[in-house]
């Protein structure tokens, strides 16, 4: 089910990600500058949270086992 999840968002991200210049620049008016600086804060932003979630995964135990 959480593969199924992460599937459905990674293909729709993906194939929105082309026209997301587009869309801010066109229909809300925003330079192309401002529109690259927020992406480029988004990537650096999901890339640290990525490295915390892993770090507290590797560190969560259960009476499960690992998670």
């Amino acid at each position: 089910m959480g593969n199924a999840l992460y599937t459905t968002g990674s293909t729709f991200s993906n194939g929105i990600m082309p026209y997301q210049m587009f869309i801010f620049t066109e229909f809300f008016g925003m330079s192309a500058a401002l529109v690259s600086i927020v992406m480029s804060i988004t990537t650096v932003v999901d890339a640290v949270t990525d490295l915390l979630a892993g770090l507290i995964m590797d560190r969560f135990h259960t009476k499960h086992g690992k998670a």
